[in-house]
């Protein structure tokens, strides 16, 4: 497989500021993609801590009520 898009589910990323176990798998999974050259995205983001987190942990991009409610896929993706 080669995908271009990887996308974190909620259950992985929800908590993960306040988490290590999950701040390791998630970081052990960018690094990872990094050799598929895909994008990695998070959903389920609902706080300024996770959005850093995993920022910080090199995820490209998210989704989630941090960024705004659900709306058309024009406007579903935010930079982080």
């Amino acid at each position: 497989l080669e995908p271009e898009i990887i996308k974190i589910d909620v259950a992985y990323v929800r908590g993960v500021s306040r988490d290590p176990a999950r701040q390791s798998w998630l970081r052990r999974l960018v690094r990872a993609t990094a050799a598929l050259d895909a994008t990695v995205i998070a959903e389920g983001i609902e706080d300024q801590f996770d959005a850093e987190t995993v920022a910080s942990l090199g995820v490209e991009l998210g989704q989630g009520y941090h960024f705004g409610r659900p709306a058309p896929v024009t406007a579903g993706l935010s930079r982080i």
